[in-house]
């Protein structure tokens, strides 16, 4: 959603240069421009990772919390489940807890999501001609 809302408004003519990728044809309507899907995959993977971060720290928390194999806790359980996690990161570190280790997230995700946007789009365009056997 967050892709696709982008990539329309990035595609409007005044907003960026478009650099323009053509298949190998006469027909002028073939040419596609890429750097706005490209842009728009790098922004929609930053603002996607940002908004799940905290649940994705939650559930670090909750996964290393120390349980032994009969069930019975070595130590005091801090999040009981993804709610009760959040609520208490909200509570005692406030919006630094909730945005732990988002940077290198973004650092990593924004780029993959670009490439991923523009591979996909690409695979889309260039699967829309029929093959035509004779």
């Amino acid at each position: 959603m967050t892709y696709e809302n982008i990539k329309s408004l990035l595609y409007r003519p005044s907003i960026l240069p478009y650099f323009i990728w053509s298949k190998s044809s006469k027909n002028e309507s073939t040419d596609v421009h890429r750097l706005p899907q490209l842009t728009a995959g790098f922004l929609s993977g930053i603002v996607t990772s940002a908004c799940v971060n905290p649940l994705d720290v939650v559930k670090t928390r909750i996964q290393t919390q120390h349980v032994n194999t009969l069930g019975v806790t070595s130590s005091t359980i801090m999040y009981k489940n993804m709610f009760h996690g959040l609520q208490c990161l909200w509570r005692e570190e406030g919006a630094h807890g909730l945005m732990r280790g988002v940077l290198p997230k973004l650092m990593s995700r924004g780029p993959l999501s670009a490439i991923s946007a523009l591979i996909f789009e690409l695979v889309l365009y260039y699967s829309r001609d029929d093959l035509h056997l004779v």
